[in-house]
């Protein structure tokens, strides 16, 4: 790092610059809560529900809302193992146009009303339900342990880097101390506000 440093310290200089910097256009919408269920035809029997509402950004939220998601993926994933289906997780934490947390569950394998149902109460009760502090501690840990691993690829602090100065968010500074920080007080706040949000269903039955 240090040889890299004096190596591109004759160029700083070098690079233009604009005396006012431009800002962000500000987008207007307005997402509306409640939800909306699709059913399709095609080639293998899924379905997928996507839950998405507004949260502040802060870097105590979004540390927050990654173990809400996971934490979310393991209440479906327990509630549907009767069911042999398996159950994939991703999710999204947004600052622009607004700040905004989304989660998608994927469930791979046949799906009856029975399924959907039992998705559905897994999704509504997550809030309160008690977070095993095992598996919180473990969520932790993972969170940890990835960020560590990102912090060493260039494209990580190029968007860090991005996202401090044009967003004026900083998540990476002391990010140890803000994923321990986290409490299951924070994880049912998030999970709560993602109940009452926005909600699709898409279910693809196999042809």
């Amino acid at each position: 790092e240090s040889d890299i440093r004096k190596a591109i310290l004759p160029y700083v200089g070098g690079f233009r610059t604009r005396e006012v910097l431009p800002k962000r256009t500000v987008v207007q919408y307005q997402p509306v809560s409640g939800s909306m269920t699709y059913n399709v035809s095609g080639q293998e029997d899924m379905m997928t529900v996507a839950v998405s509402a507004r949260v502040p950004m802060t870097a105590e939220n979004y540390m927050a809302a990654e173990i809400a998601a996971m934490v979310l993926k393991h209440e479906v994933a327990g509630a549907l193992a009767p069911y042999g289906v398996q159950v994939e997780m991703r999710h999204a934490r947004r600052i622009y146009p607004e700040d905004r947390v989304s989660v998608m569950l994927m469930v791979h394998g046949k799906v009856s009303q029975e399924v959907l149902g039992t998705l559905r109460r897994a999704v509504a009760g997550a809030s309160s339900n008690d977070v095993d502090p095992a598996y919180m501690a473990a969520c932790k840990a993972y969170m940890k342990h990835k960020y560590a691993v990102q912090m060493q690829e260039p494209a990580y602090w190029l968007q860090a880097m991005a996202m401090r100065y044009l967003d004026g968010k900083d998540y990476t500074t002391g990010y140890a101390a803000k994923i321990d920080a986290v409490t299951e007080n924070d994880v049912r706040k998030i999970l709560d506000l993602l109940e009452m949000g926005s909600k699709i269903e898409y279910i693809i039955n196999k042809e």
